[in-house]
């Protein structure tokens, strides 16, 4: 949920993640910002987000709680914690999972390259 301060991608904003779904949409492109695009993700142990391609734009998770495993298309899985954050290349071919015993919460952020 957005809480607004003004109508255009140029007011500030305030986002809020909902705690208890899996997929919450905080800001998107071209309705609360220019190009920036991002969410809160919540992953239950083992649970994993689904093989997907960051096409044209470049990703940053940032993990908030719990344990992430980042398999990225052919390059050695990389473990992540909180506090830790992981930068997803354009065009690469990835899959979240939660490597964890307990919740797996992130934000992910995602810019066009072009």
């Amino acid at each position: 949920m957005s809480e607004r301060s003004g109508s255009s991608p140029t007011a500030p904003r305030l986002a809020r993640a909902s705690e208890n779904e899996k997929y919450t949409p905080l800001l998107r492109e071209g309705v609360n910002t220019h190009r920036l695009r991002c969410g809160h993700v919540v992953l239950q142990p083992g649970e994993s987000v689904g093989e997907h391609s960051t096409q044209a734009v470049e990703e940053a998770i940032v993990v908030l709680q719990g344990r992430a495993e980042a398999n990225l298309g052919g390059h050695k899985p990389i473990m992540a914690a909180a506090g830790q954050v992981i930068y997803i290349p354009p065009q690469t071919i990835h899959n979240i999972r939660n490597a964890g015993e307990a919740i797996l919460r992130y934000i992910y952020i995602t810019v066009p390259v072009k």
